[in-house]
């Protein structure tokens, strides 16, 4: 199972539920902070074309000021920083809202998985590095995976030609992600690479913003 992280990540950004180049533009929302996060030339490292088109705020958890998506045509990308707190404080609803969505398969097996993350919470409230620790948990409960505080994860969507790849971190009190989705996505190295560098530049500019 690799859902976990991701699905929360896309859970996050309305991704599990919107389209490929992101529907319509609401042209009297005010560009949020996060929107500064990644810039033209940023966003041309992953495909070599503009991905340009501003989209609103589509998750329903979390601070809308904390999360921006821009499209194209045929592919859109998402980013989302917050606090390492406030991800955590969104993780139970998040959970809940990923078990609940249609177009998720889960096994038995997926399910007890996340009956382990929802185990981890509790209502204590979290100092930033435990809330990271939390993250680095989570990514141990995933098939394969040791445990880390930088993930990447390939998604398919629910039509089954759309696929979402999401790179993660959670390090210095702050939560980041950054998800490209496409249809007919080829998994390489390469894109690998440019994504954990997106996320790595995002990063680093939201705990300078304080975002």
């Amino acid at each position: 199972m690799r859902l976990i992280l991701g699905g929360i990540a896309l859970v996050l950004a309305g991704t599990l539920t919107g389209c490929v180049d992101g529907g319509t533009v609401n042209e009297g929302e005010p560009t949020r902070a996060a929107c500064q996060l990644l810039n033209r030339v940023d966003r041309e490292t992953i495909d070599g074309t503009a991905i340009d088109r501003e989209m609103p705020a589509e998750g329903n958890l979390g601070p809308r000021e904390n999360q921006c998506g821009w499209a194209s045509r045929k592919a859109n990308i998402r980013v989302i920083s917050m606090a390492s707190t406030t991800w955590a404080d969104v993780l139970p609803a998040a959970l809940d809202q990923l078990e609940k969505l249609p177009q998720v398969k889960l096994s038995a097996a997926d399910r007890a998985k996340l009956d382990e993350g929802r185990k981890l919470l509790d209502d204590k409230a979290l100092l930033p590095d435990q809330a990271c620790d939390l993250f680095v948990t989570l990514a141990k409960l995933e098939d394969g995976q040791d445990g880390s505080n930088e993930v990447i994860r390939y998604l398919p969507l629910n039509d089954g030609q759309a696929m979402t790849i999401s790179a993660q971190t959670c390090s210095d009190g702050r939560f980041t992600s950054v998800t490209y989705t496409t249809d007919g996505m080829q998994k390489s190295v390469e894109l690998e690479e440019t994504m954990a560098d997106l996320r790595y530049v995002a990063h680093r500019r939201a705990i300078r913003q304080d975002l």
